[in-house]
């Protein structure tokens, strides 16, 4: 517990996770993304994940110049320094090696995990697999009705308000109690083309869960703008541990759905679990295999204007500072590089003041 209050770092860590958790107390401005997770599905999330916009962008064709600006802006500023100091989950996973068991290494090749999963599934499927939504359709109205076996079926009138033809949309058809939580939702797509200034009326499947006193809603990543959008393509959101755990386990606990959640979301369910275990045993496990945002700032680390580095002069290879390090550097040979977290841990035990922080202009 003493280690605990006295880490600087921890508070920092506690500090941002409120902050990017402002929903809480009713504060929420998820238009601004945070420069680390903040999930758009958790009921308590005040910022965008990064993650999230960069891939819905380039699934729909954009490039998310703001986002990568900014944490392009933040890379060169203060690289990895984030994740060791700014991280919540990289708390977490701190608090959860403490946990006396016997502790693993991670292979070397291990590292270069989290950057195939930036460029495969942050950014290679979504963009490549993705969909031009340059037109529009506007839903202008949604009816409830029944087919010759007494069964309900949605059918929605959709209107093409652009100049362009949009060819197969999908749609995500909702059912929410009338406090605006979700009940059931499913997409569909159209096997269809809707001609610019032309209306169609489409027919969704049959509805589950049936009850009354429902509002339905129907949207659709080809819808106006100012529509809720469902996120498509994004893999990596399918399978983030953060995401599990902060996001899709509270909603379904909300919404009493843990049939659904069971039987579409136990593979994500168990990788986190299986995460979690592997934090215990491995120190900084996620951000050293999975971690897409760790993968952008580690590129950017070496160039980062803050960052520590070694005095080699005073170094007496004692090796405390590589005992300390949660990433398991060689300090002394591999402080800044771009596994380097900034956390600082190594500089507090370091005997002859060898490790020092600096700022380059």
């Amino acid at each position: 517990m003493k280690s605990f209050l006295t880490k600087w770092r921890y508070w920092t860590a506690i500090a941002f996770g409120l902050l990017t958790h402002l929903n809480l107390f009713g504060l929420r401005m998820q238009k601004l993304c945070a420069f680390g997770y903040s999930c758009h599905g958790c009921p308590w999330a005040s910022f965008g994940c990064p993650i999230g916009t960069i891939s819905y962008q380039l699934s729909i064709k954009k490039l998310p110049f703001t986002v990568i600006g900014l944490l392009l802006l933040i890379g060169f500023s203060v690289g990895r320094a984030v994740c060791g100091i700014l991280c919540p989950f990289g708390l977490i996973q701190d608090l959860l090696y403490k946990i006396k068991t016997p502790k693993l290494k991670l292979p070397k090749y291990a590292k270069y995990i989290k950057y195939v999963i930036l460029a495969i599934l942050v950014i290679g499927i979504p963009y490549f697999m993705g969909q031009d939504i340059s037109g529009y359709i506007k839903i202008t109205n949604i009816e409830i009705k029944k087919n010759e076996q007494n069964k309900k079926y949605p059918e929605i009138t959709v209107t093409n308000t652009s100049f362009k033809t949009v060819k197969n949309p999908t749609i995500r058809f909702f059912q929410r109690n009338k406090d605006g939580s979700i009940i059931n939702y499913y997409d569909k797509e159209f096997d269809i083309e809707i001609k610019p200034n032309e209306t169609k009326i489409l027919k969704g499947n049959r509805i589950m869960l049936p009850r009354k006193n429902v509002i339905y809603e129907a949207h659709s990543p080809q819808g106006t703008i100012s529509k809720s959008l469902p996120i498509p393509l994004l893999y990596f959101c399918r399978i983030c541990q953060i995401g599990t755990f902060t996001a899709a386990i509270p909603v379904t606990i909300e919404n009493k759905n843990w049939s659904n959640f069971l039987k579409t979301s136990y593979f994500r369910l168990i990788l986190g679990i299986l995460t979690f275990i592997c934090i215990i045993f491995i120190s900084r496990f996620y951000c050293r295999v999975f971690c897409p945002i760790g993968a952008i700032y580690g590129l950017t680390n070496k160039f980062a204007l803050y960052k520590p580095y070694c005095d080699k002069t005073k170094c007496v290879k004692c090796g405390k500072c590589s005992s300390v390090c949660p990433i398991e550097l060689n300090v002394p040979n591999e402080i800044g590089n771009s596994e380097c977290i900034t956390c600082g841990d190594c500089i507090k035990v370091c005997p002859t003041k060898a490790l020092k922080r600096k700022v380059t202009i």
